[in-house]
């Protein structure tokens, strides 16, 4: 993919909407790292299609940082509690952070 950071930063985030059920996490540590952290995308197939622009993106950023630290990134639905009223993805402050998506156990 020869798109620049800036298109597919902009790509990802054409993607994202803020009642989306599907999130994208490392499959090892569940951090959600940059360009999609505190992204949520209502389909699954929207949020797979931002794993392949999340990675031409990381991919394209490594050959300025080669220690870019590299992802497993994975699709994931979140449960809503929606008869409690409650929104179990965790604040996008604090993905965009880079910290772990909390387990539900």
């Amino acid at each position: 993919m020869s798109c620049s950071l800036r298109s597919l930063r902009a790509r990802i985030e054409s993607l994202a909407t803020s009642g989306g059920r599907f999130g994208v996490a490392c499959a090892r540590t569940g951090v959600t790292p940059v360009p999609i952290g505190g992204l949520w995308f209502e389909s699954r197939e929207e949020a797979r299609l931002a794993v392949d622009l999340a990675a031409a993106y990381r991919a394209r950023l490594r050959r300025y940082d080669p220690t870019l630290q590299h992802h497993d990134l994975v699709v994931h639905e979140c449960p809503l509690a929606v008869d409690a009223g409650i929104d179990a993805r965790p604040a996008p402050e604090a993905a965009r952070a880079g910290q772990p998506v909390p387990d539900d156990d």
